[in-house]
């Protein structure tokens, strides 16, 4: 599903770009919606594929980007003509708007409910019929982490939970993996 998902949102337009390279940032790195709005494009590393975000409770982590979402920030940014900071800003504005004194940083960056709207528009467009919300993504980040057996407190540091409990929820999806590893394990 998260491929198919991926595969139907268009990147002609620079509005396309963004939410594609929205989408991969989030499905790389487990960002929650609030800490994506939150970047300005010196936040993120390009090069080391890696940056600094600050969380619930102003607790700072370390997230990893994937080669995917280099390329999709990059594509994006490349398209940009303005000088705003946020990495990811709303482009329904004239050209000549985009050095008046009408805009500025906090009336481009993009709302939360944005990009919750977007993200669902993109499942429907997909064709996927279960429901679907922003918050997905990064459920999807972590479940991939977890099939691919990575350990549940590496999980958790990325995610950003104070709580092991909190990032527990995300095994419930594993637990066919798991059985089947347990039982390799005893033969």
């Amino acid at each position: 599903e998260i491929e198919k998902f991926f595969s139907s949102i268009d990147r002609e337009s620079i509005q396309w770009k963004r939410d594609y390279a929205i989408c991969e940032c989030i499905y790389s790195t487990g960002l929650r919606i609030s800490e994506l709005t939150a970047l300005d494009r010196w936040d993120v590393n390009l090069e080391t594929l890696e940056f600094a975000v600050r969380g619930k409770w102003g607790k700072l982590r370390v997230v990893y980007l994937t080669d995917r979402a280099k390329i999709a920030i990059t594509e994006y940014i490349w398209s940009r003509s303005d000088h705003f900071a946020p990495l990811f800003i709303r482009h329904n504005f004239s050209e000549a708007d985009i050095n008046s004194s009408l805009l500025d940083d906090n009336n481009v960056r993009l709302s939360r409910f944005f990009i919750t709207n977007m993200v669902k528009s993109n499942w429907i467009k997909a064709g996927i019929l279960k429901k679907m919300h922003a918050h997905t993504l990064r459920h999807s980040f972590a479940t991939t982490l977890l099939t691919n057996w990575a350990d549940i407190r590496i999980i958790q540091e990325l995610l950003g939970h104070a709580s092991i409990t909190t990032t527990q929820v995300y095994t419930h999806v594993t637990n066919p993996k798991l059985r089947e590893a347990d039982q390799k394990c005893r033969q």
